[in-house]
């Protein structure tokens, strides 16, 4: 299997209806991008960040309200503030192979301090990205 293939599956994987996960991470290396892990709790998706590594995240979330209910994908690059220069380096170039096979998503973000790692404010933000929300109106 290529590596374009191995990407590929782990984000089919996550898109797919017939899969619980719901997230899948993609390490960034001198040798590429590469499948590095996955799960079906975004809790467990948020633990995969150090503060020296350097990550690649697509996962969905489900949203909507009472009268419709919606999959929204996000992708996020995440660069550890205490990264190597030539690890943040090779992000940018590793970043455009990995958007060759992540094409489809909502929301899009870069982070690189853990203190900016809130779930709830990630959510927020796809949320909004997504369209109509009736539950807020009055």
């Amino acid at each position: 299997m290529s590596q374009k293939d191995r990407l590929s599956a782990a984000y089919e994987d996550v898109r797919t209806d017939d899969s619980n996960t719901c997230w899948a991470t993609f390490s960034s290396s001198a040798k590429g991008v590469s499948p590095e892990a996955s799960g079906d709790k975004l809790e467990d998706l948020m633990k995969q960040f150090t503060d020296s590594n350097v990550l690649f995240a697509f996962f969905r979330l489900t949203t909507g309200d009472a009268l419709s209910v919606r999959t929204k994908f996000a992708f996020m690059t995440w660069i550890g503030e205490k990264g190597s220069p030539m690890s943040k380096a090779r992000a940018g170039p590793n970043k455009r192979v990995i958007q060759q096979v992540i094409t489809n998503f909502a929301w899009e973000g870069t982070f690189s301090e853990l203190k900016e790692l809130d779930l709830k404010a990630i959510e927020t933000e796809v949320r909004r990205a997504g369209g109509a929300n009736y539950d807020a109106q009055a």
